[in-house]
């Protein structure tokens, strides 16, 4: 990442947002948490 230009508090904001939807994502599963419609996967092959 840095030698893409990102700066150390870049890859720690990153980190962070990856971090959290890692952690919210695995709690809302573990507690049976259903997505609305307007959230659920579609089959875009056709």
């Amino acid at each position: 990442m840095r030698q893409a230009g990102w700066s150390d508090e870049d890859i720690l904001t990153a980190t962070h947002i990856v971090g959290f939807f890692n952690y919210y994502t695995r709690l809302a599963d573990g507690l049976g948490v259903e997505p609305e419609d307007f959230m659920k996967q579609t089959d875009l092959r056709g």
